[in-house]
């Protein structure tokens, strides 16, 4: 009897412990299930509101998933992006990052800050943080469904260079920002016109270069969205979509893309010697400039240069394991090239070399020449490659 009744007990124990822990999961359902359907509740109003607003509709039926942060943290362990190595590795040519700095550890900090993304016809919640009783909530769902109903506007062609997708992602996140605060705050007249001015940290460097670039759609996109509004209502955008900003030239200073404006590109001149293969060419862009400028002008000096940007050229030579980069900028005159190659040598510290032309900086060696309208600045990995490239330079010239 007694072995039959602590069976007995034991039974009825373990019953109990199933029992509670299957009334705590169904309440966590519950609670999820309503956090869900409140999620869908305010989406629905937000999106008949969206749609009203800039008079749009979706050509597809929305697919709402909430989902875990872990679902947008990626997995970067393993495997080497060969596009992400080769602009690490411009970065460091021009000084704008430590030489220890790795863009995979940089990616992979970043990952999983998502609080909400759209994807083609499909709007992912993240549960840990979207409030959907937030004040942001309603903000946040008009800008993610604005995306979507950018997705099915107007096919794009792919844009191939830093500057041009850029540009593209400032529009798209610009219109997105401007419905977003149309929609909450009913504002027609009262953003902000004015440039903001980068200012790297007084300690150094370290990750801001980056971090700046890659908030760059998210600070300047708004204010670019909103002139075209201004001057041409939802009409300039609707266009915008067919013939897009393609520099951030025209992000910066919208009246460029207003007056048309198109970037002109220049040639780059080859390696003084064979052997060499190109690694990476890419158009940086007027607002890549300026945060090269801002490395060493004041803020103000680097905005001005920056107005004279009308197209640029880079490319960087790989020759086993030295690098030679070659970055040529076309500004509005050549009294305007010499007047910024003198302030970059002036601010610019380092050891230079005996003929003062190059610039010994953290193990870069640099130097800048000009010819007409052109700026040229050359990156070398050591200082005879940079004496090379100087002699055939100045013998050959450029473009």
């Amino acid at each position: 009897m007694r072995t039959a009744s602590k069976k007995l007990l034991l039974t009825i124990i373990f019953a109990a412990l199933l029992i509670t822990a299957s009334a705590l999961y169904l309440n966590r359902a519950s609670e999820e299930d309503e956090y869900e359907a409140e999620v869908r509740r305010l989406f629905q109003k937000v999106k008949a509101d969206t749609e009203s607003l800039r008079n749009l509709t979706s050509t597809n039926p929305i697919n709402l998933k909430v989902v875990d942060i872990s679902f947008f943290q990626k997995d970067t362990s393993d495997g080497v992006d060969e596009l992400d190595a080769a602009r690490e590795a411009l970065y460091k040519s021009l000084l704008l990052v430590p030489q220890n700095f790795s863009i995979k550890e940089y990616k992979k900090e970043r990952a999983g800050l998502v609080v909400a993304a759209a994807s083609a016809y499909t709007l992912y919640i993240v549960r840990e943080y979207f409030n959907p009783h937030s004040d942001d909530a309603p903000r946040i769902l008009a800008h993610e469904y604005t995306h979507i109903l950018q997705y099915n506007r107007a096919k794009h062609s792919k844009f191939l260079t830093m500057d041009s997708q850029l540009a593209w992602s400032a529009f798209i996140e610009g219109e997105a920002d401007l419905v977003a605060e149309l929609y909450t705050s009913n504002k027609t007249g009262r953003l902000t016109s004015t440039m903001p001015m980068p200012k790297p940290p007084k300690s150094g460097i370290n990750k801001w270069f980056v971090d700046q670039l890659t908030l760059f759609p998210y600070i300047y996109g708004l204010t670019f969205a909103y002139k075209i509004y201004v001057a041409e209502g939802w009409r300039g955008l609707d266009q915008a979509h067919v013939e897009p900003p393609t520099s951030t030239a025209e992000i910066l200073y919208p009246n460029l893309y207003l007056s048309g404006f198109k970037p002109a590109y220049p040639n780059n001149p080859s390696p003084p010697t064979s052997g060499w293969r190109i690694y990476y060419p890419d158009v940086l862009g007027a607002y890549f400039f300026n945060l090269f400028l801002t490395r060493t002008l004041d803020s103000e000096e680097a905005l001005k240069a920056t107005s004279w940007w009308i197209g640029d050229n880079s490319t960087l030579y790989l020759n086993e394991e030295d690098l030679l980069l070659y970055w040529q900028i076309n500004l509005s005159t050549d009294e305007q090239a010499k007047t910024l190659k003198q302030m970059l040598y002036s601010e610019l510290s380092g050891a230079l070399s005996k003929d003062g032309r190059i610039l010994r900086i953290d193990g870069r060696n640099l130097a800048m020449l000009t010819q007409d309208t052109k700026l040229l600045i050359v990156s070398a990995s050591n200082p005879s490659l940079a004496e090379a490239a100087l002699r055939d330079l100045t013998h050959k010239g450029f473009d």
